[in-house]
């Protein structure tokens, strides 16, 4: 099997692509990975779970050089299913500076890896593949995001503007091109449910974050999220101020509840020495069923 049988691949804009993972059962947690093309670096936003070869796909497919002009993988947040394949860029690869560690060290807990054997029933990366030896491989960046912002010029004056966005993570960011007012906002803002119970999530960093993309939001023509598909600026100003409106006291105790559940099941699934509640709550409790499923949207 070929790079080309594993990822698919859509042009949405000129020199702007679309990647996915073509053998990840759970469809509605595969990440969008884009690649934006400059005319002195190229730009590569996510990287899927890394089970299989997402670099090799992209010299293949001529979408970047390995030879001709530089490159840089950045994730927007260390959730499994979006730095997994992080490692396979190790020669240019960055992340926010409050994942860097979580990246370096391989953690499990913070990248909220929760991957089911019965994920990758076709076409595993080998024939032996096993679920619970899955873990975010770990990759020390070449270059650390700092602060609220930071850019990346890949040519003819095309800064991408990088914004920290914490909330679905303590290091999320979105990548705004304010050339084509096109802004990639990894899971901070999908087209649908504000995920913001997850074992990385604060309702309190949220609310910050919502206010900025608010404002931002009038700029923006095209939105490409890290799940589902595209919406536009109006779409994203409607998400943002219903957040603002509705994350109350009611909103934020059940989230920091769910929160807490979750946690602990991952917990159980990942973490070396977890203690044998965590573990049984993973193995036998109806939180398995419950949350399971909805852990997997990273």
């Amino acid at each position: 099997m070929t790079p080309e049988d594993n990822f698919s691949v859509v042009e949405l804009a000129p020199c702007i692509y679309m990647c996915r993972e073509l053998h990840y059962a759970q469809k509605w947690n595969t990440a969008n990975c884009y690649v934006v093309q400059g005319t002195k670096m190229d730009l590569i936003i996510d990287t899927g779970l890394g089970l299989w070869n997402f670099k090799e796909f992209l010299v293949q497919k001529k979408l970047i050089s390995q030879n001709d002009k530089p490159y840089i993988a950045v994730v927007t947040h260390v959730h499994f299913d979006h730095s997994g394949g992080l490692h396979q860029f190790a020669d240019s690869c960055a992340i926010h500076e409050e994942e860097q560690e979580a990246i370096e060290t391989s953690d499990n807990v913070a990248a909220c890896t929760f991957i089911y054997q019965t994920d990758i029933e076709k076409n595993p990366p080998t024939p032996d593949w096993q679920a619970a030896d899955y873990h975010v491989r770990p990759v020390k960046p070449t270059r650390v995001l700092r602060g609220r912002e930071s850019s990346f010029d890949l040519g003819d004056n095309r800064i991408i503007q990088v914004i920290h966005t914490p909330g679905h993570s303590a290091g999320s960011i979105v990548f705004w091109d304010e050339q084509t007012g096109i802004l990639f906002s990894g899971d901070t803002v999908c087209d649908g449910p504000v995920l913001d119970w997850a074992p990385t999530s604060s309702v309190e960093d949220y609310l910050q974050t919502m206010d900025i993309l608010s404002s931002l939001a009038s700029k923006v023509k095209r939105v490409f999220p890290g799940h589902d598909n595209e919406f536009d600026g109006n779409r994203l100003k409607q998400i943002a101020d219903d957040y603002l409106k509705g994350a109350g006291t009611c909103h934020s105790c059940t989230a920091k509840l769910t929160k807490a559940l979750a946690t602990m099941l991952l917990r159980g699934r990942n973490a070396k020495g977890a203690t044998s509640c965590e573990r049984g709550c993973y193995h036998a409790c109806c939180c398995s069923c419950i949350f399971g499923p909805a852990m997997n949207h990273g």
